[in-house]
């Protein structure tokens, strides 16, 4: 738990009794007004966690309870000394004592007594209970950015209305997913390819010719206000919540690696299915409109001058239906060799971060024992096993800002995303100066799939180069720093240690174009010695280091860093392996 963060789990302080303080507390939803006259501040903070999920009834915010609870509060929120009351009865007991707190679910905010200590949108507390062999556990609150957080205020403010309008976005998934986006897509499709543009381009057999085309079509789609959704552009339904939920399951993810727990948020909310995109969903809607475009102009090819003798809108038809099944198939597929997009997008929603094999309670499916990595670096193998903890996936949408349009940027609003195109116009410039190449029009690559992240419950140290295959000078080296000449916190068996090394090896290799096959017998011949058994340890250790042998004879420039590596190999068999 960063302490930097975490604060001491009560606001207030400790009465001459040693007891915590009291709260008063008031919920105010559409079914009436909830008191709760003495509450401890613990569970006061809990209940304020509630808040993070966006309750839109006192019901619905008890559904969070179990994402929220910690070993200091009761285990079921029916324990809650919470009574229905008329509102009069509740200001009194507000104006009666010093220490209130109120949650105003129909008004979307929290005010809290002038007595109170700050509290803040997004504190973090450690809700550990009294004593030194106490467990600990993470409590992170995030307030949606639409709620009100109103501090120190009179109880007069309680009565009185929001200053400003609730902005909270609202998602039309039938819109975005449904038969209008496909309609939408198909019907530009079919122009852009009896276009004069797209045969002067020759854009059905040249692949960076049709690249403009698909970027148009996307952009269109996002930036065309429609009726069906009140004027608003299918743009402005993706934004407003990222930054949030990417809190809320970083929250959730924290408390994993205390509680052992991950509890998806329930599908029964009001507003579950028009509620706010997170950055996962949004970034695998963007993949699903590329994929359908470009799966659109391959239907288009095959079919050659066939649909025009059918005509328009039985053509149409036809591409609707197989888009509709590429859509069916792509979310379903295996992405990456990790979890579906289906997936990962109702991760997303329900704001839980994908844990490899952790179960999700509360949900029916969970994400794959083993993410198949597309890499070579040893220290990505020993990753996915699970030796730096939990494998966590996600994606961080890097490629929404290679074609430079604000249209797919991850950037609320243009000003942002002005601002974020200014700090590199520089160094754009430098790059391409007046060529004319460097037109998207005319020399835009494709842009590739997502990019996958993985953490760790341990810190990982970064190991770019070596996995890329860059060049690095002697100073850059693994065999010139602490990793080399170090024991390594945490690496009783020193493999680890070799692994920083022997990811360096790799880096050389894929340098000098070594096939393929050298460096996955390589690496197989590494994952046998980390997982060898004692009466094996000599014979595998042999193996590994033949595997070497046999590299250094191929590649001469690695030699030395082979004959360290078998010294280093020699040593670890001199010691016994942590059982």
């Amino acid at each position: 738990m960063n302490e930097n963060t975490v604060r001491e789990n009560s606001l207030l302080p400790d009465n001459a009794n040693g007891e915590a303080e009291l709260w008063t507390m008031v919920v105010i939803d559409a079914s009436g007004t909830r008191l709760a006259e003495r509450l401890d501040s613990d569970t006061g903070l809990t209940l304020l966690g509630l808040m993070s999920e966006d309750p839109s009834s006192w019901e619905e915010a008890l559904d969070y309870w179990p994402r929220y609870r910690s070993p200091v509060v009761c285990e079921f929120p029916s324990s809650l000394p919470l009574t229905l009351v008329d509102s009069a009865t509740a200001f009194g007991a507000l104006e009666s004592r010093d220490q209130w707190i109120v949650f105003d679910l129909v008004q979307k905010r929290v005010l809290t007594a002038p007595a109170m200590s700050l509290i803040g949108r997004d504190p973090a507390y450690d809700m550990c209970a009294a004593g030194e062999d106490s467990p600990s556990c993470p409590l992170f609150i995030h307030l949606p950015p639409w709620w009100e957080m109103l501090e120190q205020v009179p109880v007069s403010a309680v009565c009185q209305p929001r200053s400003t309008p609730i902005d909270k976005p609202h998602v039309d998934r039938k819109v975005l997913y449904g038969d209008a986006l496909l309609n939408d897509l198909a019907k530009r499709i079919l122009a852009a390819v009896e276009s004069s543009l797209w045969r002067t381009k020759k854009a059905a057999t040249d692949e960076r010719a049709r690249y403009p085309f698909t970027v148009a079509v996307h952009r269109q789609w996002l930036m065309t206000g429609r009726p069906d959704l009140d004027g608003r552009k299918p743009r402005q339904l993706l934004h407003g919540a990222v930054d949030w939920i990417d809190r809320i399951i970083e929250g959730q993810q924290q408390r994993f690696n205390y509680t052992k727990q991950m509890i998806a948020l329930p599908d029964s909310g009001a507003d579950f299915d028009t509620a706010p995109m997170g950055r996962e969903e949004m970034v695998f809607y963007f993949d699903l409109c590329r994929e359908l475009i470009d799966a659109g102009w391959m239907w288009c090819i095959a079919q050659g001058d066939r649909h025009a003798q059918r005509g328009l809108e039985s053509t149409l038809s036809e591409l609707v239906a197989f888009l509709r099944e590429v859509e069916a198939m792509w979310m379903a597929s295996p992405f990456e060799g990790g979890a579906s997009p289906s997936f990962s997008i109702e991760c997303c929603r329900r704001r839980v971060p994908q844990g490899v094999g952790v179960t999700i309670e509360g949900m029916s499916q969970a994400a794959p024992a083993e993410h198949v990595l597309d890499c070579d670096c040893p220290l990505c193998i020993m990753m996915a096993e699970g030796m730096f903890g939990v494998a966590f996936m996600g994606v961080d949408g890097h490629h929404l800002e290679l074609d430079e349009e604000f249209a797919f940027s991850m950037c609320a609003t243009r000003e942002q995303w002005q601002e974020m195109q200014a700090e590199f116009v520089d160094e754009s410039e430098f790059e391409c100066g007046d060529d004319e190449e460097c037109s998207p029009e005319e020399a835009m690559a494709p842009v590739g799939q997502s990019a996958q992240s993985i953490s760790g419950d341990s810190e990982v140290v970064a190991h770019d180069k070596a996995d890329a295959g860059l060049d690095s000078d002697e100073f850059a080296s693994a065999w010139s720093g602490s990793a080399a000449d170090e024991p390594l916190p945490g690496d009783a068996d020193g493999h680890l240690q070799l692994a920083f090394l022997l990811a360096e090896i790799v880096g050389d290799l894929q340098r000098q174009s070594a096939p393929a096959a050298d460096i996955k017998t390589l690496n197989a011949a590494f994952v046998d010695y980390r997982h060898r058994s004692p009466d094996e340890a000599v014979r595998v250790a042999e193996r590994f280091k033949a595997a070497l042998q046999f590299l250094a004879e191929r590649y001469p420039s690695l030699v030395s860093k082979v004959a360290d590596l078998h010294s280093r190999i020699d040593e670890q068999l001199r010691t016994p392996i942590r059982s």
